[in-house]
This record gives C-alpha cells, structure tokens and sequence, in this order.
C-alpha cells in the first residue's frame, strides 16, 4: 500500500522500520491491537485509491500515517474507565484522553525514526498537527454527538466552507475506516464483535475491582443482547458515517451499502450468530 502510494516520496526509505516500530507498539489486546489498525489503513488507501485525485500528498500521507497509529500501544480499556480510575493519563488529558495519548506515542516514532527528517521544521510541524488532529478525530463519542450532526447540517448547507467541509470529511473518512470491520462478512463482524466484547468485560471485571459499578450492558450475562446491539450499533453508528461520508465521496458508496447488508444479516441470523459469538467466551 505504501509503495503503491509513496514510493517516489523522499521517506519511503524510513517506511518499513517506522512502521515494525509501529507494530511492535501494539499490545496484544483482543481487539485494539495491530490486526485492528491495518485493516483500518487499508480501508484509507482503499478509499485514498478511489479518490485519488480529491487529496493532496500530504493528506493522503498523514491518513495512512494516523490510521497505521490511530491505537498504538492501546492499554485495552476506555477513556471513561481511565476517568473514573483516576487515571493519570485522564489527568493530563482530560478530553479524548486514548486519543490524545497514541498521537503522543506515533510523534515519539515519528521523531526517533526521523520520517520526515527531510522537511523544514515548520513543514515537519505542519505533518505532525495533522495527524495529531486525524487521530483526535477516531474518538467516536465526539464523532457522534458533534460531529455528524454538523456533517449533515454542512451537506445540506449552500454556502460551501472548505476549511469545515475538509475538517468533517477527514473526520468522516477517519471514523468509516476505523468502524469498516464490521462492514466484511458476517462472520468477521461476528469474530471482531466477540472480540470488542472480551475486551469490555474485562474492563467490567477491573471496575469490580476497583469497588466501581460498571455498565450492566457488558456483564456477560448479557451476551444474549449481542445481536439486538450490534443491528442499533451498525444502523445507527456505522451506516450514518458512512452514509454521510458518500455523500462527499460517491465512490465510497460500496462501504455504506455492505454495513447495511451486514445489519441485515444480523437481524436474519440472530440464533447462529449468537452461537459464534459464545465460542469466543469459552
């Protein structure tokens, strides 16, 4: 994919130890670890290819850059866990605190491996405040009450503003590709749900520990709630992004309309995919 994109650019050469770097910094978590980034990249060149003419060298190389990034080193639980624990990274980072913390970890790579050792520092800083801002954006919290309402209000708006109008699609584009493994097969949202939901429960069981009451919604007991939750998580989360984003890339459009096709077969297949999703329990 980088080849395929960047093979002319002057850091092509520092590529392949960046991103060894890169991967050896993901935790073997069940579902935040590396698979999860490089199926998220490879949504971004898929749709960087697709509309290869609508982006500049330097946002097509700080989307593959904060998408490869966008979870590093990724401790397994959520910004609200990080809150209530007291956390000190919740402390120094009081909003978008995971966010905030794997931009921190893919500068100190960026620096180490002097990527972009070849630009003047402005322009250096310049590739690091994007993809800092391109990571902040996989906070879907935010991404949900703000920033899809606002994507839509904008749509619809007459009076193009390209500096908003960028923000949100870069945005749009950032929370597709990070949502797109439920969009795959059935069996793969299935396998990567299971996942998802390990990863909750055993958040769940350090709030017990820590004398705070979590979530009943990912106590295992209610394992039998999966499917009804992933059918609201892909009709409202996953097919509104994508919707929206295909509105400022047709071609893109394909995306929108296999996370429908999913939710559908969630809904069809209720009994046999709540079997699947049990094996991962076991």
């Amino acid at each position: 994919m980088f080849r395929h994109l960047f093979k002319n650019e002057l850091f092509f050469g520092k590529i392949a130890a960046f991103l060894l770097a890169v991967r050896h910094g993901y935790r073997k978590k069940p579902y935040h670890n590396f698979e999860h980034a490089f199926g998220m990249m490879h949504i971004i060149f898929v749709i960087l290819h697709l509309h290869s003419n609508d982006f500049s060298m330097f946002e097509k190389t700080c989307l593959m850059i904060a998408s490869i990034c966008h979870d590093i080193h990724h401790p397994g639980v959520s910004n609200t866990f990080l809150r209530l624990s007291k956390n000190p990274l919740a402390e120094l980072y009081e909003e978008s605190t995971l966010e905030n913390y794997h931009s921190y970890m893919t500068r100190l790579l960026l620096d180490h491996y002097g990527l972009f050792s070849y630009l003047p520092s402005s322009e250096y800083l310049r590739y690091k405040k994007e993809i800092h801002e391109l990571i902040l954006y996989t906070d879907l919290d935010i991404a949900i009450t703000t920033k899809f309402p606002l994507a839509r209000e904008l749509i619809n708006d007459n009076n193009y503003d390209d500096k908003k109008h960028r923000y949100l699609l870069k945005s749009l584009i950032m929370n597709s590709a990070d949502l797109a493994g439920q969009s795959k097969s059935l069996d793969f949202s299935g396998r990567i749900t299971a996942l998802w939901k390990n990863e909750l429960h055993i958040e769940r069981d350090k709030y017990k520990r820590l004398g705070i009451t979590p979530d009943r919604r990912n106590d295992r007991a209610c394992a039998k709630q999966i499917p009804d939750d992933q059918v609201n998580f892909l009709k409202y989360v996953c097919e509104n992004c994508s919707d929206l984003l295909s509105r400022l890339l047709p071609n893109v459009r394909p995306l929108y309309k296999q996370f429908k096709h999913v939710r559908k077969e969630w809904q069809e297949h209720t009994i046999p995919i709540f079997q699947d999703v049990q094996q991962y329990y076991q």
